[in-house]
């Protein structure tokens, strides 16, 4: 008997349900799609592990953002059916018998949605794999490989965010008594129950604290699990945030338009609940879209500012010869006009150990790169940043080392290390100093002195020139000599600072496709979301907009009515998702420079908030003109 009645149910409410079905056969179909995806590649290189984090990183933003979206739109729906409920439990229903009711109209959506994303995702995973080819995420071919494992984890993940989604919606609508439940169906209420006020303020302090600890945290994503903390925060707090940020917008409105304004802002007055469900898919998209997108432009900026101060030479020259830059190309170099001092560096293999440490390994499991220095590299041609001592004191019997290398064998100032080379050759040298990883050096730096003694002959990998006058024009007589004499050799390469910082930029923008790429995913899946959450709160007031004529109010005015109440709306949600971004942002940005100042992109944020006020308009446009006129 509650089956058939689960099943009629259903049947007469599948417009409650269509928001719901297509936000989890969107999420099945992209978890089906990156474990598709990741069963296609392996481990073993670099460019599988680009891919690897990249399909990761999507299927952990898709799980997090699909159980918000699916928990948002199904408390949306249930909210919406207080007076049905109330009426069920006048005539007798039971709590128990309306949770199994709603949970088997969930359970029924919810198989058919992961059984349309399961076949979803096996067609998706192939458009996905060209993107993420295209994009230069996987320099190689990618062909998704078909089995059964992607689909069955994708399925039971519909159906347990459907299960998690019905316990949090349930909670308080099935205990509620039949007159609560009709009165509120009258009458939204304003507040919200204990459990959801106490559970946000935890998420905001939980998120405040990772923010302030930031600086301290050396992982990174910290930054972005904060912007996630404070939007499930704000979003269970969303119907008293609603309250707060919308009497400016609506008392504005009210100004704008007499009618249709003012009683835009008394609709979100009075249905906080409801402009609260519209609000948060704005904020979610607003708060993601911000967040990765200024994150990663200021990375980038951070990493061309320290590329500037990194270097003081004026030009480099560079080989992809094994056999590096001999000895006679420094003496060319060093007797050209206006050059006024010349350094190379030898980058060379070597095994690292903490000294007297036992090993069960092969060595060449321990194989770092190590890098000869001469006194004057670090004073006049380079500037590394170092974590403890003095890079200066680099001697015979001692050596610096990275800070990686340092926190992989819980290494400091004083202690031992033995470094051996590739012929065997064996130093126990002491720790003078302790820097950050830079660009073009090893994790260990040797005095060049000391390597020269054991290895005759050795060529440079890295040769640095430092000019009497800056090199700014391309028409510079010396510049052009410079680089005249890199052509002398076909496996040579030069740079001037300037270039140099340049092709570092540019090889730290390359991975902006793939976050370009991301973001679209998920901003469609986020668009989708909004348009159902909006669609279905729209036509739902058809009876609403129909009393509204009885009393004399025209329908161009019902229209603006809605309209003005979707902007307002919109408008919360992209205050309070820029307010997160910005504060992820200070927190991000204090912890990589040490200062709260960050670069805000504006064309970037304009892009952003256009799209996002054309989403939370146009889908009540739509479908306002439709149920109006019906």
């Amino acid at each position: 008997m509650m089956v058939c009645f689960i099943l009629l149910s259903v049947r007469f409410r599948l417009i409650h349900y269509i928001g719901m079905f297509v936000a989890i056969s969107i999420a099945v179909a992209m978890i089906a799609t990156s474990g598709i995806l990741l069963e296609s590649v392996g481990e073993d290189s670099n460019q599988n592990q680009n891919v690897i984090s990249f399909i990761g990183f999507l299927s952990f933003l898709i799980g997090f953002i699909s159980i918000f979206v699916v928990v948002n739109t199904l408390a949306f729906s249930v909210s919406r059916r207080t007076g049905e409920i109330g009426v069920l439990r006048l005539i007798g229903a039971t709590p128990r018998q309306i949770r199994v009711m709603i949970t088997g109209e969930v359970l029924v959506i919810s198989i058919c949605a992961s059984l349309a994303g399961c076949l979803a995702g096996s067609c998706l995973s192939h458009l996905i794999a060209e993107l993420i080819v295209r994009t230069g995420i996987s320099e190689g071919d990618l062909q998704p490989n078909l089995s059964m494992t992607p689909f069955v984890v994708s399925f039971i993940f519909g159906l347990c965010i459907s299960l998690l989604s019905v316990l949090t919606s349930l909670r308080r609508v099935s205990r509620i008594g039949p007159a609560q439940a009709v009165r509120e169906a009258s009458v939204d209420p304003h507040g919200i129950d204990l459990f959801r006020l106490l559970s946000g303020f935890l998420f905001l302090v939980g998120g405040w604290s990772l923010w302030y600890n930031l600086p301290q945290l050396e992982e990174d994503g910290y930054s972005f699990l904060v912007a996630l903390l404070l939007m499930i925060g704000f979003a269970l707090l969303g119907p008293l945030l609603v309250g707060l940020l919308g009497c400016l917008p609506g008392a504005i409105a009210s100004v704008i338009s007499r009618v249709s304004g003012w009683m835009a802002q008394e609709n979100l007055a009075n249905n906080r609940k409801r402009t609260a469900g519209v609000m948060v898919p704005v904020m979610v998209i607003v708060t993601i879209a911000c967040t990765l997108l200024f994150i990663q432009a200021n990375e980038v900026d951070i990493s061309k500012k320290k590329m500037e101060d990194l270097f003081a030479a004026d030009y480099f020259y560079t080989t992809q010869d094994s056999n590096g830059i001999p000895n006679a190309m420094l003496r060319r170099i060093s007797e050209t006009p206006g050059v006024s001092a010349v350094t190379g560096i030898r980058n060379i293999e070597a095994n690292v150990l903490p000294d007297g440490m036992d090993i069960e390994e092969d060595i060449d499991d321990y194989g770092y790169q190590a890098t000869a220095i001469d006194d004057q590299f670090l004073e006049n041609f380079i500037h590394v940043e170092a974590v403890e001592g003095q890079l200066t004191d680099i001697r015979k019997n001692k050596a610096a080392i990275s800070s990686d290398l340092a926190d992989e064998f819980e290494l400091g100032i004083g202690d031992a290390i033995e470094v051996r080379l590739v012929e065997k050759v064996a130093w126990t040298l002491e720790i003078t100093a302790v820097f950050q990883p830079t660009a073009m050096l090893g994790d260990i730096m040797l005095s060049d002195t000391l390597v020269g003694q054991h290895k005759d002959q050795l060529s440079f990998s890295y040769v640095f020139v430092d000019t009497l006058a800056a090199l700014h024009s391309k028409e510079d007589p010396l510049l052009q000599q410079l680089q005249a004499l890199a052509e002398t050799s076909p496996s040579l390469t030069g740079f001037s600072k300037e270039e140099y910082i340049a092709l570092s930029e540019q090889k730290g923008s390359s991975g902006l496709w793939a976050l370009y790429l991301l973001i679209g995913i998920l901003g469609l899946y986020i668009a989708i979301s909004i348009v159902n959450t909006i669609t279905l709160s729209t036509l739902e007031r058809k009876g609403e907009f129909y009393k509204l004529r009885m009393v004399g109010m025209t329908r161009s005015q019902i229209f603006w009515m809605i309209s003005w109440e979707a902007i307002i709306t919109s408008v919360i949600g992209v205050i309070i998702g820029t307010g997160i971004a910005m504060f992820t942002l200070m927190g991000h940005s204090l912890a990589l420079t040490g200062s709260w100042k960050f670069d805000f992109v504006w064309e970037i944020y304009v892009l952003i908030l256009t799209g996002v006020l054309l989403l939370g308009v146009i889908p009540v446009i739509v479908s306002g003109r439709y149920a109006i006129l019906r």
